[in-house]
């Protein structure tokens, strides 16, 4: 008989850690082992007195389905050998699995506390474009004539940006924040250092691995998402770029997880590269820009939507892919064109320095009563204004 399912029974059958404690061992070892006996016992309570004999001579411990075989005598080397079986290995297995997923049920731990709900009235929200990041993409100013990048630099400006305008909005009273991660997040679409639709045919510069890239890009996604989550709603909004065209979704999944069941952060998961969002007199439309040109974008815009904006006063279409801010009125359209957030690199833009980002604030009657403007400066670091 197990010494421990003895003293188990003899003592009223108190908790396993309590046994383990008992003999020093840990309280696996100790419930293991009563469970076996016990399992032991359950089985031979119909066997012949032969076979538990049989068993006991061969060391068996345990029933037909699983046990322990030991061996009885030590080898040449005073060594002595145990091995387990168990049929029942795959439904355990199963059974594992199950456990785990039990796990992602429920709500994530969350690292922030939601801000009370703003008292109801006219609806405001914060449009923030994140254009051009490229992330993992490595320039040296020396040979570009502009600012350093490399993934460290984009990590800074992406937090230290973000959390600027997030001052701004914050003193604004808004009801949600859109962080709108408009293409070319990251500088390479995956392992090779190309973008995603190979369209130049060059090898691009970047910095750092891939996996180490697509981590930390993440990382600063959800601490900024964290920190804007404290001030208002907040809408995340990620989508493909043609440097980035499938490595995006990798930033996508992970926010989608971070914030599932969190009630005051909505992540999108729509596929489509057209993205709009519509509410009180203001329509809000964006794409990454690439392979189409602004009036052909508005059109498409116009057309997919046609039954949604019946009553809009203002309509915004958003794209970046071009490194330069550009604004261009069409009828009943405005098209603006955001600047990129990352330092050009030894392909970049003809327009140079033009990094800039800006707060957008929008009234669901008025449309834009207010913007908040940060922007890079070679002479005097970063600048703000609003």
């Amino acid at each position: 008989m197990s010494k421990y399912h003895e003293y188990w029974v003899q003592n009223g059958k108190p908790s396993f850690t309590d046994v383990a404690n008992h003999f020093g061992v840990n309280e696996s070892t100790a419930r293991r082992s009563i469970q076996l006996h016990k399992s032991r016992l359950e089985s031979q309570v119909d066997a012949e007195q032969a076979i538990l004999d049989g068993m006991e001579d061969l060391g068996f411990i345990g029933h037909p389905d699983a046990g322990w075989v030991k061996s009885q005598k030590p080898d040449k080397h005073g060594r002595t050998y145990s091995f387990r079986f168990d049929k029942k290995k795959q439904i355990d297995e199963q059974e594992r699995m199950d456990r785990i997923a039990d796990l992602f049920k429920e709500t994530p731990p969350i690292l922030f506390t939601p801000p009370e709900p703003r008292p109801q009235g006219r609806v405001k929200k914060a449009f923030i474009s994140i254009n051009d990041l490229h992330s993992g993409a490595f320039a040296w100013g020396a040979e570009t004539g502009y600012g350093d990048w490399d993934l460290q630099i984009a990590m800074t400006r992406l937090q230290d940006w973000l959390c600027r305008l997030f001052d701004h909005v914050e003193k604004e009273g808004v009801d949600e924040i859109i962080l709108y991660y408009n293409g070319d997040t990251l500088h390479a679409n995956g392992k090779v250092p190309m973008t995603a639709t190979h369209e130049s045919n060059h090898i691009l510069d970047v910095d750092s691995r891939h996996f180490k890239v697509v981590d930390t890009t993440g990382e600063q996604v959800i601490f900024t998402t964290d920190i804007a989550a404290q001030i208002a709603d907040v809408r995340l909004v990620i989508k493909r770029g043609n440097h980035d065209g499938d490595a995006y979704l990798a930033l996508l999944q992970g926010a989608k997880w971070r914030y599932y069941n969190q009630p005051n952060v909505t992540v999108e998961m729509d596929p489509n590269s057209y993205w709009g969002h519509i509410f009180g007199k203001v329509a809000l439309f964006g794409h990454h820009g690439d392979k189409i040109k602004p009036d052909r974008l508005v059109m498409q815009f116009l057309q997919r939507y046609r039954k949604d904006i019946a009553d809009v006063d203002h309509i915004t279409v958003w794209t970046g892919d071009k490194h330069h801010r550009k604004v261009e009125q069409f009828p009943g359209v405005m098209w603006e064109q955001a600047s990129n957030w990352s330092e050009p690199d030894e392909y970049g833009s003809a327009y140079g320095e033009t990094a800039m980002a800006q707060a957008v604030i929008y009234d669901e009657i008025e449309g834009e009563v207010s913007r908040f403007t940060v922007k890079a400066s070679k002479i005097f670091g970063d600048e703000t204004n609003g």
